[in-house]
């Protein structure tokens, strides 16, 4: 059975129409990267999936039940931490844990497991003017982890980074989620790049123009950690962009 139904759904925003009647699935313990022109609507759904928003009409499924809002088992990172610049890494990571009833204390000493994890300890009491920007971006994976949701939403979470800062989240990202080193099983990521999707994903789906469907839905059967120079990387490569 699907973990997320998308059936049917329609979105626009005024005149512009993002999805007519876009039905797809996403299985449980799925790394699926969206691709997509710009302005398809891979970002609408996105925050349709975490319950930031509803569809005109059709309707999306969280096992089984229909998403009406926000739900503690989804998480999303945006393209920018989004990081309250008078809080510090800890109490960013922590504020989240507190509003859903948990002590600051308790909520602090979580922050403190995940800040860790990401590879921040030290930089508990640190403001985000006083991280760089793929330091931010760890403050902003160590918040979605320590919710520890079981789906990892992504919306294109490297693109304002350096390469070599990008390539170092990616590989970390790979294996908390294929090594089952959190709660989180399943991950739906955004992006343009079709090197980034094929390195990450183990499925691929390419959307049209708007009113965005789906033209491509491709596995990607490569072990992880994956090799870029191989020749089945460049065959997959290959593949989807004849699609784009």
């Amino acid at each position: 059975m699907a973990l997320i139904e998308i059936i049917k759904v329609r979105k626009s925003y005024g005149n512009v129409v993002v999805f007519n009647d876009l039905t797809m699935s996403i299985a449980k313990g799925e790394f699926a990267a969206l691709l997509g022109p710009s302005g398809c609507g891979k970002s609408t759904l996105l925050r349709m999936i975490a319950g930031l928003e509803k569809p005109d009409a059709g309707i999306i499924k969280f096992r089984d039940e229909l998403i009406r809002g926000p739900r503690r088992e989804i998480a999303l990172m945006f393209q920018s931490p989004t990081l309250l610049p008078w809080k510090t890494a800890l109490d960013n990571v922590a504020l989240p844990l507190v509003a859903r009833g948990m002590s600051w204390n308790e909520a602090r000493e979580i922050a403190m497991r995940y800040l860790s994890f990401v590879g921040l300890s030290g930089f508990e009491e640190a403001y985000p003017r006083q991280l760089s920007g793929g330091m931010q971006q760890r403050v902003a994976l160590a918040r979605a982890l320590a919710v520890e949701p079981e789906v990892l939403l992504l919306d294109e979470p490297f693109s304002a980074l350096d390469p070599l800062t990008a390539e170092s989240l990616r590989a970390e990202i790979v294996k908390l989620w294929h090594d089952n080193l959190t709660t989180i099983h399943t991950v739906v990521m955004v992006t343009h790049s079709v090197d980034e999707a094929v390195y990450m994903a183990n499925r691929v789906v390419v959307f049209s123009p708007r009113p965005a469907k789906v033209v491509a839905d491709i596995k990607i059967d490569l072990p992880y950690p994956r090799n870029r120079r191989s020749p089945e990387f460049q065959k997959y490569l290959d593949q989807i962009y004849a699609y784009i």
